[in-house]
């Protein structure tokens, strides 16, 4: 199928390299999936809105499909960890999905009923709206399926420091020690770790949100857009 287009385009290093090794023959460009141009609500907004949903100390956020692939359970078990550490750190979850009924039974089993904030989904509009992301103040995920979420690359916009496994095309866009941690996939005791340091290390939450605000003016939709329109036009131009 892929050999009978023009032209392909890729989110992530890994999903091109797949395919090559399926036989694709065509020019292959990776292209990010591309963000919006953030809104930032006052400092003041935020914190009554965090404030609203019981977060008076430090969070972690996790935006997303609620389900199997996404490993949530992982997160949760670093988490008991963390909340060992620092009873008062939230976890925030926002989505839904097939694995509400697992996560709901998992979280009173961890001991962890009054430190995980549930949102359930959000539509992405009142998302963006909101400033939904910054009910945390680092984004984690351990999902081993993603190619280039867009839960991530808003959360590099909205200045989150990220932790993500090294994992499909999760390390293309955190760049280890710089925007984000990375940490090796279902390594409960290294995702703590990597939860831990963020908490506790102030100044390197500060160095990594301002280096994902940086490397987040990459991935603009204007930009994106200028250069898949420049593939549509070369691949007309040959047709």
């Amino acid at each position: 199928f892929f050999n009978r287009c023009r032209h392909i385009i890729s989110p992530s290093k890994s999903v091109r390299d797949h395919l090559l090794s399926r036989g694709l023959k065509r020019p292959a460009t990776l292209m990010s999936n591309g963000i919006d141009r953030i809104d930032f609500r006052s400092r003041e907004a935020i914190e009554a809105y965090r404030r609203s949903l019981g977060i008076d100390d430090f969070a972690f956020v996790y935006v997303g499909r609620v389900s199997p692939e996404k490993s949530l359970d992982i997160v949760l078990e670093a988490f008991k960890k963390i909340v060992a550490a620092n009873p008062k750190t939230k976890l925030v979850i926002i989505g839904n999905g097939p694995s509400d009924e697992a996560l709901d039974k998992q979280i009173p089993e961890l001991g962890l009923t009054e430190s995980v904030v549930r949102t359930g989904r959000i539509e992405r509009d009142q998302l963006m709206k909101d400033n939904a992301p910054l009910l945390g103040d680092v984004f984690v995920t351990a999902s081993k399926t993603e190619n280039q979420p867009l839960s991530l690359l808003e959360a590099m916009a909205f200045g989150l420091p990220m932790i993500g496994p090294r994992a499909k095309g999760i390390p293309e866009l955190i760049e280890d020690g710089v925007d984000g941690i990375i940490f090796e996939p279902d390594d409960v005791e290294g995702l703590a770790g990597a939860m831990m340091r963020l908490m506790e290390n102030e100044t390197l939450r500060r160095e990594m949100s301002e280096a994902a605000i940086r490397n987040a003016n990459e991935h603009r939709i204007d930009k994106i857009g200028d250069q898949l329109e420049a593939i549509y036009q070369a691949a007309i131009g040959k047709k």
